[in-house]
């Protein structure tokens, strides 16, 4: 039987959600604990990639098992035996046909700007810029990305890999919320590193190396060179990932 899996965990010891060749990551985890319960080899297939140190609230996989157990019982093995920063909290069975990866229809990523004192105890989970954001100017930037653009100038998937960057953004917002700034990003698809790549641009025009102007040039350029910026990856975190059942 497939079963859908919805997980949270912290990334700041992974090296991302995808299985590295030297390194320790989330789904070579999930995937040993697995095999330990069910005594073969499981594969597990994620709805995305992330990045190393990138956290998720609501990451989504799917497995297949032939052995018979009910789902409440695997669930509490597997978070018995998984990391602490490593949580399954939900497990349903479904149709065959289902697939993590390309059955999403959108995600929402969160990321997380300390502008108050440096906070030693938050260093894992939020990027440390410690300076006042203008709000209202950072939003000026996020608005320029909304909407269907070619979005080449703003991730580092190569273009040999991925020859359609054009994707869609269907809102980015920012929010201070006591000393942190909160950035929201929802879309249909989102390529490698474009998120840190959009957060730290906006950064850039708070700190006056560019203007927002600059960005929109930016972004109609369609150019791999055009933009060095990428925020630090502790600051983002998958937040909720959308298919068609959501109803939303």
């Amino acid at each position: 039987m497939r079963i859908k899996a919805t997980c949270s965990f912290k990334g700041w010891h992974y090296a991302g959600w995808q299985i590295q060749p030297h390194a320790i990551s989330v789904q070579e985890i999930i995937q040993q604990t697995l095999k330990s319960i069910t005594k073969s080899s499981v594969a597990v297939i994620g709805c995305s990639r992330t990045d190393a140190k990138v956290s998720a609230e609501d990451f989504v996989f799917h497995f297949d098992i032939t052995m018979a157990i009910p789902l409440t019982n695997l669930r509490k093995v597997l978070n018995d035996r998984l990391p602490k920063d490593i949580y399954i909290y939900d497990l349903e069975v479904v149709d065959k046909s289902f697939h993590a990866r390309r059955d999403s229809k959108a995600k929402l990523y969160r990321y997380t700007i300390e502008t108050g004192a440096y906070n030693v105890f938050e260093n894992e989970h939020v990027y440390q810029f410690n300076k006042p954001i203008d709000i209202s100017l950072s939003q000026q930037v996020l608005d320029i990305f909304v909407g269907t653009h070619d979005f080449t100038s703003f991730n580092t998937t190569p273009l040999s890999v991925v020859s359609n960057q054009v994707r869609t953004i269907t809102f980015a917002k920012i929010q201070q919320a006591g000393t942190k700034a909160i950035v929201h990003v929802q879309g249909n698809g989102f390529l490698h590193h474009m998120v840190r790549m959009i957060v730290q641009t906006m950064i850039e025009v708070n700190k006056g190396n560019i203007t927002v102007d600059d960005v929109t040039r930016m972004l109609q350029a369609k150019d791999k060179n055009v933009c060095r910026y990428k925020a630090d990856a502790q600051g983002l975190t998958l937040e909720r990932v959308y298919y068609e059942s959501n109803n939303e």
